[in-house]
């Protein structure tokens, strides 16, 4: 368990319980739905992968709640008590929270993804990323903090705060990953395949 601060934002991080259960049930349902081919769109930025994002966008709705409970619940329950004892924590107290997406993306090998936020409704507050599967030494993913410079433009990183995964080694299969869904992240390239995530967003009030 641990967490890493930005000036202004977070990435928070911890093992899921009963994480080879959970992995089971949901790695049975995200082959079946690849195999039938249901799943091929891909997205914005998004290479050598397949992605649950535009065809359906709440996989997790239909869940037992048990497994809800350890993906969501208890990861945002812990993270939340972690920001109130920080110094620089906002007064604000979330009471209530909502999942409003829930998709999975494969990655092939190779396979790799732009710098984006999940930022997918207004509504939108934390994000979650649960790495389901993977085979690699490190995980892929490096958070960006960036000037809006940057964003208005098409060039290199302007001004940025970086937390890259990759040096995190208690970051890895099994693990869930915590954070404002206005937070940029990208993918590195997956050398080894097979790597499968899932994407939570929520909207918390």
């Amino acid at each position: 368990m641990g967490i890493y601060y930005f000036p202004a934002n977070f990435v928070y991080w911890q093992q899921v319980k009963d994480h080879d259960k959970i992995k089971d049930v949901l790695l049975k349902e995200i082959y079946k739905r690849e195999d039938v081919k249901k799943y091929k769109h891909g997205s914005d930025g998004l290479y050598a992968a397949s992605t649950s994002y535009i065809e359906e966008r709440n996989i997790l709705k239909n869940h037992d709640q048990n497994i809800l409970k350890n993906i969501v619940w208890d990861p945002l329950e812990n993270a939340m008590a972690e920001l109130r004892n920080h110094p620089n924590a906002s007064s604000s107290k979330f009471e209530e929270s909502m999942i409003t997406d829930a998709w999975y993306t494969c990655y092939k090998e190779g396979g790799n993804f732009t710098v984006h936020n999940h930022v997918a409704n207004a509504s939108d507050t934390f994000s979650m990323i649960y790495i389901l599967k993977d085979e690699n030494k490190d995980n892929a993913t490096v958070f960006k903090e960036m000037t809006n410079d940057w964003i208005s433009t098409t060039s290199n990183f302007i001004s940025e705060t970086q937390f890259d995964t990759r040096t995190v080694k208690d970051i890895k299969e099994g693990s869930v990953l915590i954070f404002p869904s206005s937070l940029y992240h990208y993918v590195n390239s997956v050398k080894i395949p097979g790597r499968i995530t899932i994407a939570i967003n929520l909207n918390s009030c």
